[in-house]
């Protein structure tokens, strides 16, 4: 089966240590449109700024995770620019895993983590005893899914690293976005929306090891009654019309022909069942007009064609026992 996502850049906090504390985390991140394909996707700009104290002046290994990071990062400690020749090498704490060119990150006798070195940022950071201030930046993209009615995009962050530090403060993640976009939810934090594509997420209490942030094109309210609605849903409200109707004209006809074969049986299961169908086919063409959607993969025909001669007999014998129902009622 094909996979119903394409990956986007996961990235996570710094990998740092007992001894310092982090104040405070703040990572700002600006959405803009990425035409390069015909997948409406995004580029996201993460700047990501740590306050951090230390109780003396000391150098200190860190490490940052960036999984499918476009190679565009720029760090600074105290106001210093980190060139990228510096951060390229590996800390002792890195281990190649039984050669397999996955990198054994070990902070402590209970948690390790396996990590692409191609997807590690190390750098050494001067800090100065007191309050220090490292600035991450770089680019990257989010997750989507390719099935499905609604693209959603996805931004992933790992929060684990967390427990690496003495202590870790409040988490507080600015987002600006697109105005035709919105966030549809996060999965921790107290989430305000500041309009105009501004968004701002305070995180007090870390309660999950990772961050995610959905997000999708503003839908109109026609377009979110629909979704909420389904394909299938719009079958199931037709199939109630059309079988109220198809029982009526069965009982008609059955009282103009008591004792006649009822032919509204069979031709009226033959509409029914083809019109919900059609119904729950281009429902889906439907919705994805009113949302504005397109390049979206679609499992349903192949599960009408196998479906429909299942639901045609199910459906052909209840009104053939209703047509049986209302010929004994009336020969009585």
């Amino acid at each position: 089966m094909a996979k119903p996502t394409v990956d986007g850049t996961t990235t996570s906090t710094l990998f740092g240590s007992k001894d310092c504390t982090v104040i405070k985390e703040k990572i700002d991140l600006k959405l803009t449109k990425d035409h390069s394909d015909y997948i409406k996707s995004y580029l996201i700009n993460y700047k990501i700024t740590y306050k951090i104290s230390s109780p003396k002046k000391e150098k200190l290994d860190l490490v940052f995770v960036g999984i499918n990071m476009m190679n565009s990062e720029n760090i600074s400690v105290n106001g210093t620019t980190i060139t990228a020749s510096k951060i390229k090498k590996f800390p002792e704490n890195f281990k190649d895993k039984d050669g397999d060119g996955l990198y054994e990150l070990k902070f402590d006798q209970a948690n390790t983590y396996y990590i692409p070195p191609d997807d590690a940022i190390s750098f050494v950071a001067n800090l100065e005893a007191g309050e220090n201030e490292i600035i991450i930046e770089y680019n990257g993209y989010p997750e989507y899914n390719v099935f499905g009615i609604l693209r959603e995009f996805k931004i992933e962050y790992a929060l684990y690293p967390s427990k690496f530090w003495k202590s870790f403060g409040p988490i507080e993640v600015n987002i600006n976005m697109p105005n035709d976009t919105e966030i549809r939810s996060v999965n921790q934090g107290a989430l305000q929306d500041l309009k105009n594509g501004n968004y701002q997420l305070k995180i007090d209490k870390i309660v999950l090891d990772d961050l995610e942030i959905n997000f999708s094109t503003k839908l109109s309210i026609l377009g979110k009654i629909l979704l909420f609605i389904q394909p299938i849903g719009l079958t199931c409200i037709s199939f109630l019309i059309l079988a109220f109707l198809h029982f009526k004209w069965i009982k008609n006809t059955r009282k103009r022909r008591p004792k006649k074969f009822n032919y509204s049986v069979i031709l009226g299961s033959l509409l029914v069942i083809t019109l919900c169908f059609f119904v729950f086919i281009f429902g889906h063409d439907l919705i994805l007009w009113v949302i504005n959607e397109e390049h979206m993969k679609q499992g349903y025909i192949l599960l009408a064609v196998f479906t429909y001669p299942i639901f045609l007999i199910i459906y052909l014998m209840i009104a053939w026992y209703f047509d049986a129902t209302c010929k004994m009622k009336l020969n009585e």
